[in-house]
């Protein structure tokens, strides 16, 4: 298992608002009990394998394929957890494997409750994970081998990255209040440009992330200027009552 320390937010929705178009987006959120049992908080999307079981159907999807079982999904499921091997040596509570949920139909030969197409089983198995640990105040990203996806959660996460841009381009500016007509003139004490890396892939490749990082920010903005409209107008009708 490979591990990075990413920013660490008390609340885990912020990496879940980054995440939110991924598919199968999954938060088990710690509830803020920084005891034992609510120390961690895990996100993760994007499962390699799917699982979805509606009555006795199964339906198995890995990338672009998809097949079809008819039998019980629980003996199924079993199937696929013995080819996976638990990895017990991380300090972390998890580091890759399978989550879902199993609706109380899976665990019934009756049809309790249909309101329209609802998975009795929905699990995937989730290579990598964002792990927060709310105790000691740190954020992992762990996974088990770097791909193009991981390397752009690194990128948009990791702290490393906005200090290394930031070490090639560099300009200090000080504020001298007693030199010049006018007080409080900003003067440009230290700067470094770092041609190499400004031609560089590296950069390029920075650049043209940024665009998304600033549409996913917009974005958020946009959805807490919503909810606190929202909030207002509850608000007003708390106090109308």
């Amino acid at each position: 298992m490979n591990k990075i320390k990413i920013n660490y937010h008390e609340n885990p929705c912020i990496y879940g608002n980054v995440l939110k178009d991924f598919e199968w987006l999954i938060l088990l959120d710690s509830c803020h009990d920084k005891g034992n049992f609510g120390r961690y908080s895990i996100l993760s999307c994007n499962p390699t394998i799917k699982i979805i079981s509606h009555q006795n159907k199964i339906s198995v999807i890995e990338g672009d394929n998809r097949s079809l079982v008819i039998d019980k999904p629980l003996e199924i499921i079993k199937k696929y957890f013995k080819n996976r091997v638990a990895d017990h040596t991380s300090e972390l509570p998890f580091n890759s494997g399978y989550m879902g949920y199993f609706g109380y139909d899976a665990f019934s030969d009756e049809d309790l409750y249909s309101p329209g197409y609802f998975p009795d089983i929905a699990i995937g198995l989730y290579e990598w994970a964002i792990i927060v640990d709310h105790r000691n105040k740190i954020t992992w990203l762990t996974f088990q081998e770097e791909n193009t996806f991981i390397s752009n959660l690194i990128d948009m996460f990791s702290i490393e990255l906005y200090n290394n841009v930031y070490q090639k381009f560099r300009i200090d500016v000080n504020v001298n209040n007693m030199e010049g007509e006018i007080y409080g003139v900003s003067v440009v004490s230290d700067f470094n440009f770092n041609e190499d890396y400004y031609y560089s892939d590296e950069f390029y490749g920075f650049l043209t992330r940024t665009k998304t990082y600033a549409n996913l920010y917009s974005r958020l903005l946009n959805d807490i200027s919503e909810n606190y409209k929202q909030a207002k107008i509850y608000s007003g009708y708390e106090i109308n009552d």
